[in-house]
This record gives C-alpha cells, structure tokens and sequence, in this order.
C-alpha cells in the first residue's frame, strides 16, 4: 500500500523517475538493514515473491504508457482521485482511488462521476499472484460508478466513445433498428435489407461473437455477457454496408 501510495504522489509531483529499493532479499532471515526490504524474499537461495510484488505489478501494467494529467475532485475529504491519460490511446481514462489514511479507513459505495461519453468502466485491483491484478466489469448508472474505496488504490480503467467511432467505415449506412436495447437477454435486429452478418464486440473492439446470416430479422442472446456496454457491427449481405450500434447488456 506504501510503496504504490508513494509512486503516486511521486507522478502527482512531476518527478520523471524512482526507483523501488530493492528488488530481491539478499537474505530474508537477516536483521542487517536492508538485507530484507526486497520485493522478492530468499531463503536457501528459494524465492518467496511478497504481496508487494503483485501490488507493483498491478500497478506497472495498468498504468503502463500512461501518465498523470489532474486530481479530480472528489467531493468526500476521505477519498483521493487521480486522472491518468494516454499519448497513444486517447480512448482511454484511469482513475486511481484511495483512502489518504493509516487506520483502515473505508467508504463504501461511493459514487464516482466518469468522464463525459465513457461507455464503459472496469476496476483493477490488486490480486495475490498476479501481476495485472484482478479486473472487475462496472455498472454505469447515468454517467456514475459505485465503488467502495480503502487505502489500498483502485484502478478505473474507462473506455470512451473513440472505440465505436473507430469502427465506423467509409461504407454507406444499412438502416436498422435493434430493441430492446438496454437488454438483459435477446436482441432483436431487423434491417431493410438482407443482413448477411452480426458480430458482437466489446467496446475495445474485440469481437466476441459472429453470426452469419441471410436475412431480414436476426436474434442475437447476449444472456451470458456481463452488464456494461458493447457494439454491435450489422452488415448487409453484399457486405457493402454497415451500421455500428451501441447497445447496453443489464444485470
């Protein structure tokens, strides 16, 4: 918790780099300092990898290519909120979320306001063996997340609407209507014209489901999709048109 809250005040501050002192133990049984502060334990020349080497990994892969950009306010004197961007992914947002405390301070079911035109939101946290951490799909309510907030730091990792315009082509638009949308089971896709493919994908553009059809009206059950949002691409059968459609799955 330490050593991620102080690499976040350090990019808050505008320092370029730090360094973690140190990775491995040179022996863990010692009491000479510094011979046991590592990441990594070792004992009989075997490595034991402590809850921090995952914490720092989690961190490093989530915030990896980006860079601190504000402090958004928070409106709770109990919570901290940091706004990291990306150069190269301006589709993406993360928020870190924390308790600036040191006495097991929590705020439960604290209602975060995203980004305007974020599609979707997952939160990041730490998880003992592993280094990405694990990634929990959030339920977007009128432009907010809830979250229970503890000093150990979240992650929001929010998608925005550049995804779907990505995927948009220079190819002329199919007329379709798909209902009901939000959804919590089937989708109905009826078109003008004889749809000749579906594909279902998320909203970072990974396909998840296609299906091949030649018709009208197309069902599609995304019953075993988790809450949040996603695109659906629609072509015809000459394949020389399309619709992106942005629908939303409830739970």
């Amino acid at each position: 918790m330490w050593l991620i809250r102080n690499y976040l005040a350090y990019a808050a501050a505008g320092v370029d780099r730090a360094y973690m002192y140190w990775l491995t133990d040179y022996n863990s049984n010692s009491d000479v300092r510094f011979e046991s502060s590592g990441l990594i334990g070792r004992v009989n020349n075997m490595k034991t990898y402590r809850p921090s080497y995952y914490a720092m990994g989690t961190m490093k892969n989530t915030l990896k290519n980006y860079k601190f950009k504000s402090k958004p306010v928070s409106g709770n004197t109990n919570v901290v909120i940091q706004e990291y961007v990306s150069a190269t992914n301006t589709d993406s947002v993360v928020y870190v979320l924390w308790c600036p405390t040191a006495n097991s301070t929590s705020v439960s079911n604290y209602t975060l306001t995203l980004p305007t035109n974020t599609l979707s939101a997952k939160k990041v946290e730490y998880s003992q063996g592993s280094l990405v951490g694990l990634s929990t799909a959030l339920t977007i309510t009128s432009g907010t997340i809830a979250l229970t907030v503890t000093e150990n730091p979240i992650y929001v990792v929010m998608k925005k609407t550049a995804t779907i315009n990505s995927l948009e082509s220079s190819n002329l638009t199919i007329n379709t209507s798909v209902f009901p949308n939000p959804t919590e089971g089937i989708l109905n896709v009826n078109s003008e014209e004889i749809i000749g493919k579906v594909q279902l994908l998320d909203i970072s553009g990974l396909l998840l489901q296609e299906i091949n059809v030649d018709n009208n009206n197309v069902k599609i059950d995304v019953s075993n999709y988790n809450g949040g949002v996603y695109v659906l691409k629609i072509s015809n059968k000459e394949g020389n048109k399309q619709k992106i459609e942005k629908i939303i799955i409830e739970k």
